[in-house]
């Protein structure tokens, strides 16, 4: 290597930290899973963190629901149970996965081998082991259905409202929150009679978000919060931005969306749903704990009565199913996201064959997550010393190449080129980034060693990080 090139490498950190900020917008992605359910709506869904299971769903107002118990394991989906083997069919189920106890919880729902129309109050519950087990709980709650369930610790599986009928025959929609431990059904809390909404839980702080559905009169957009630190208490929080569907011609308000919690950044995430007016919205919703924001992608379908989750092992949220278009679908969507950016800028500079080379990071930049730096079009059988620096600069340092960095960390890593020609090459950037660095920003560029080349070596352009 030339002088210019060695005092280059040998620059010293220099400078601090610079934050961004921004949400992005990323869309629904439509899955192509080999083993997909058939088409359905309303389906009951809980997740372990390994799995999503996905129990029952309808086809239609009329038809006899399905009562097959399926798993998906962020790549495809495995039936586990055949129609009915265990809890019978059902239509929008409560259904939770009781992580304490480890047993899949299924309560209600409408239909059943005899009429799709009859709601319904038993209990049952599934694990691998035993398979199907119904429980025969002291208290149990109204026939019901259109309400989710989702597991809380320290209380088990719990729902709140839901479209119910009690013994007398009398439909009411219901006001109250119930909750399963194993043994018995128990009113925990009172809050709005609502059904169809979007119920999730927030493990963070230790709270449930009830959002949407209606109390018979126009879809809502409320948002209402249960406190569940003390006693539970329910109470409304009062949003600036109200969600709603892009087709709606009645004002704000969504039943039968899509709902999950994103455990990475806490934030409740409600897509689609019925407005109020016009068909299912395309529409997506994001709520920081205190007020809501349009994350819509253009490329997103439109799309109601498919239940959603968090599935930890991928760390992405789903959407199961559902009806688009007035056609019940197969669906398995993922709801791409990532709030760390990259960008590249600057130019940089050719060695002997006159080739750039390039520089690129793969992976989502956030808080334990890894991410990969990949160099391409370098000099094959040569190595590329890779740095990093805080800032974007634009230093010359001869031969028509530049430090495209400030605060300069480096050399960090050196990365060997394969293959002859064009070299390629590629590594992990220190492991997952540490918790702490969202809002940081991390400056990259790559010099690749080229012994004929006047100034030692060629430079890939600049690419910035930054970690959301």
């Amino acid at each position: 290597m030339r002088p210019t090139f060695v005092n280059f490498m040998s620059v010293a950190f220099v400078g601090g930290l610079a934050a961004t900020a921004g949400a992005q917008s990323f869309p629904w992605t439509t899955l192509s899973p080999t083993n997909a359910p058939s088409p359905r709506e309303r389906v009951g869904s809980a997740t372990d963190g390994s799995v999503i299971y996905l129990y029952g769903g309808q086809v239609g107002t009329s038809t006899i629901p399905y009562a097959n118990l399926l798993a998906f394991d962020g790549i495809d989906w495995t039936e586990l149970t055949a129609a009915g083997a265990g809890a019978g069919p059902r239509s929008s189920p409560v259904m939770g996965w009781d992580s304490a106890r480890g047993k899949l919880v299924v309560f209600g729902g409408k239909g059943d081998a005899a009429s799709w129309n009859n709601r319904l109050q038993d209990t049952w519950e599934w694990d691998s082991v035993n398979g199907w087990v119904q429980r025969s709980p002291s208290t149990v709650p109204d026939k019901r259905w259109l309400t989710n369930g989702v597991y809380v610790p320290g209380f088990g599986v719990v729902f709140h409202g839901g479209n119910a009928e009690d013994s007398s025959g009398t439909v009411y929609f219901d006001n109250q929150t119930w909750a399963f431990d194993g043994v018995d059904w128990s009113v925990i809390a009172t809050g709005p009679a609502r059904h169809n909404g979007t119920l999730v839980y927030r493990a963070g702080v230790h709270d449930l978000l009830y959002f949407g559905g209606t109390a018979g009169s126009g879809n809502l957009s409320e948002t209402w919060r249960l406190d569940l630190s003390g006693t539970p208490t329910w109470s409304q929080v009062v949003t600036a931005t109200q969600p709603t569907s892009d087709n709606a011609t009645g004002g704000p308000g969504l039943i039968g969306a899509t709902g999950y919690t994103n455990e990475v950044t806490g934030n409740v995430v409600v897509h689609g749903g019925q407005g109020n007016g016009g068909p299912p919205s395309r529409l997506t919703w994001e709520f920081d704990g205190s007020d809501w924001a349009d994350i819509s992608h253009p490329a997103s379908p439109n799309v109601r009565n498919a239940p959603g989750q968090w599935l930890a092992a991928t760390q992405h949220g789903y959407a199961l199913c559902g009806n688009s278009s007035n056609v019940a679908r197969d669906w398995t969507q993922e709801h791409e996201w990532c709030p760390g950016t990259t960008t590249t800028y600057g130019s940089g500079c050719p060695g002997t064959g006159g080739v750039v080379p390039t520089i690129s990071i793969g992976g989502c930049p956030i808080p334990g997550s890894a991410v990969t730096i990949s160099i391409a079009d370098g000099l094959g059988g040569s190595t590329a010393l890779l740095l990093f620096g805080l800032g974007q600069g634009n230093a010359p340092i001869g031969g028509g190449c530049s430090l495209l960095l400030s605060g300069v960390f480096g050399p960090t890593l050196s990365i060997p080129l394969g293959g002859v020609g064009a070299g390629a090459g590629s590594t992990q950037f220190g492991g997952p980034l540490p918790a702490g660095t969202s809002g940081v920003t991390i400056t990259f560029q790559a010099f690749v060693l080229d012994a004929a080349s006047p100034v030692g070596g060629s430079a890939t352009h600049g690419v910035q990080m930054d970690i959301g």
